[in-house]
C-alpha cells in the first residue's frame, strides 16, 4: 500500500488532508509523518520509499527521460538501460545535472577511471539530467555531407579554371 505524490508534490493523505512534501528527504517525511498521525494513531509507523523517478540522459544526437523503478539504480545500471554511451560521445566527460534545494549542481564523471565509484552522483536521484559531451569526432560527422559539397564545387570549378586557361592559351 503506498500514496501517489502528484506533479504539485502533494500527497492526498486520509485525516491529515493534503500534504505538500516537496524538498523533504524520506527521513525528514518519515518523521513528519509520524507526528503527524499521533493524534490520530497510536505509536504511528511511515515509511517512506520513492517507487519510481525520472532521469533524463541528453547527447548531442537524442534526449530520453526513462522512468527507474529502483531507488537505488546508480549511474553504470542506468547506461546499460539506455544503450550506454556510443563512439560519437565522450566517455571521460560525463555530467550530472542534479536540483537540489533551488540550487543547480552538477557532478563531472569519467568513465574511463575507478573515481566513477567515489562520485557523490553514483547514485541517481530524482529528476537528475545525464548529459554525455560529445565526441570533436561529431562535427566532422555531422559536417560530412557539407564537406563533399565544397570538394565537387572546389573541383569544378578547378576543372573550369583549366578549360579556360587551355582555351586562352
Amino acid at each position: 500500500m503506498g500514496y501517489l505524490v502528484n506533479e504539485d508534490g502533494e500527497i492526498d493523505f486520509p485525516r491529515l488532508g493534503t500534504i505538500n512534501v516537496i524538498g523533504y528527504s524520506q527521513q525528514k517525511l518519515r518523521d513528519s509523518l509520524q507526528v503527524w498521525l499521533l493524534p490520530y494513531l497510536k505509536e504511528p509507523i511511515a515509511n517512506v520509499r520513492i517507487m519510481n523517478f525520472r532521469v533524463t540522459y541528453m547527447t548531442a544526437q537524442a534526449a530520453n527521460t526513462i522512468t527507474i523503478t529502483n531507488n537505488k539504480t546508480n549511474i553504470l545500471q542506468f547506461l546499460g538501460m539506455v544503450g550506454g554511451i556510443d563512439l560519437l560521445n565522450k566517455k571521460d566527460n560525463v555530467a550530472v545535472i542534479r536540483q537540489v534545494n533551488d540550487v543547480r549542481q552538477v557532478y563531472k564523471i569519467n568513465f574511463t577511471d575507478a573515481s566513477v565509484f567515489n562520485s557523490p552522483a553514483y547514485y541517481l536521484m530524482p529528476n537528475d539530467i545525464v548529459y554525455v559531451y560529445p565526441n570533436s569526432r561529431i562535427f566532422i560527422d555531422n559536417n560530412l555531407q557539407l564537406l563533399s559539397y565544397v570538394t565537387t564545387i572546389t573541383s569544378a570549378v578547378s576543372i573550369l579554371l583549366l578549360y579556360l586557361n587551355g582555351l586562352g592559351g
